[in-house]
């Protein structure tokens, strides 16, 4: 059936909203990488941040004078700010603070509020870090990936294994107390020493959060076409499998608690604004092929980059809906929920959607129960570790039921 109404039965008067700030440029583009980007495009980079500027404005104006439907009637409190990219560390310092005043000016913020900015090692700097701890940002996620050289040769990446090391030394002398690595794991040529590697960065400069993502082949993507021809070597599946019980059992014996599965923390350092979209939670996406989700609706931004400055130029939000079916709705919120380790609220997903998650495939969840795939309790269902293994299956099952 058409959504054509909001799914909550009661929206609160106020309720936490998550901005992502999208900046798309970056050095080179890597080998894996399919992301929204523009490599070598300086001549754009100067009318891209007055576009950003210019569509925080128009929602400034818009929530004045009531026009912006994906907005009202709710009172946001905004409590997350992502700047994601591209490579967000190569903006200047002075325009990130310009985009945190021009964001205060259109949003009420929270008063802790999680202010987060992607960087690639090698482009941080003691100066600018500082004047951007002053501004707020208070968390910050670096691109590690290996601590290998060569493996970062494979991937493509700009900077050393030098590099990491410099930059986590400069994040905590100038401040900054919450500070997210992002780590590799299936690449062509690692093993099980490159992972052994990684742990032991991680145990020397203990950041407070670990992303550790395997990698995949997307389409129009070097490392694909390298693929295509033969030219991969990715590890067999036997290593691959050592690979991550060796991540797993290393982060866990450091003291951090898998939370989402790619995702790891120290006690009270999971990402907030990340577990929004797990959650389906509130989030508004500004900048080129941004996403948004908005009270059980997701609107995205143009992804061309010069339809998305015409948008904003002729003074056009440019967040377009997209039609979705509330099944299609449902089923996301059982995809992303089930990614946290612990899983979904029932309770919460019933007094969002009216509808027990049990009730959405009840034959292949009570398959996946008893064949020790899935966790089902009174208040959560979730995957056992067994079943993170088979995700997509558990998942493509349910979806098979569920669309009947």
């Amino acid at each position: 059936m058409k959504k054509t109404e909001n799914t909550f039965q009661a929206a609160p008067e106020i309720r936490p909203l998550g901005l992502y700030i999208h900046y798309p440029f970056c050095q080179e583009r890597c080998f894996y990488c399919d992301f929204l980007t523009f490599p070598h495009a300086e001549a754009l980079q100067a009318p891209y941040l007055s576009s950003l500027k210019q569509e925080i404005h128009l929602l400034d104006q818009a929530q004045g004078r009531q026009q912006m439907p994906f907005l009202a009637p709710v009172s946001y409190v905004v409590d997350t700010v992502y700047f994601g990219g591209g490579t967000p560390s190569l903006l200047p310092p002075e325009a990130v603070v310009s985009l945190l005043d021009a964001l205060r000016a259109a949003f009420s913020f929270a008063k802790d509020v999680e202010i987060t900015l992607e960087a690639n090692p090698g482009t941080l700097h003691r100066d600018g870090l500082a004047t951007l701890v002053a501004a707020g940002v208070n968390r910050v996620s670096l691109g590690v990936q290996s601590m290998s050289d060569t493996l970062l040769t494979r991937l493509g990446r700009t900077h050393t294994a030098a590099d990491v090391t410099r930059d986590i030394a400069l994040l905590r002398e100038t401040g900054v107390r919450n500070v997210n690595v992002d780590f590799l794991l299936g690449l062509p040529g690692q093993s099980l020493e490159a992972i052994r590697r990684d742990l032991s960065f991680i145990e020397e400069w203990r950041p407070q959060h670990v992303s550790w993502y395997s990698l995949i082949l997307e389409e129009k993507t070097y490392f694909s076409w390298q693929a295509q021809h033969g030219d991969l070597p990715l590890p067999e599946e036997a290593l691959l499998l050592q690979e991550e019980e060796e991540v797993l059992n290393g982060l866990s014996a450091l003291g951090y608690a898998r939370y989402e599965i790619s995702n790891f923390a120290l006690p009270s350092y999971a990402s907030r604004h990340n577990l929004k979209y797990w959650s389906a939670a509130d989030y508004l996406g500004i900048g080129v092929g941004a996403a948004s989700y908005l009270q059980g609706e997701r609107y995205r931004n143009p992804a061309g980059i010069h339809a998305y400055g015409k948008e904003i130029a002729e003074g056009r939000l440019p967040q377009q809906r997209e039609e979705r079916t509330l099944e299609e709705d449902l089923f996301e919120q059982v995809m992303m929920g089930l990614r946290k380790i612990q899983g979904i609220d029932r309770n919460a997903f019933y007094a969002r959607n009216g509808i027990d998650v049990l009730d959405m495939a009840p034959k292949r969840i009570a398959e996946a129960q008893k064949n020790g795939l899935l966790c089902v309790t009174p208040t959560h269902i979730a995957f056992t570790p067994a079943g993170l293994n088979v995700q997509n299956d558990v998942l493509s099952d349910i979806l098979w039921e569920w669309e009947g």
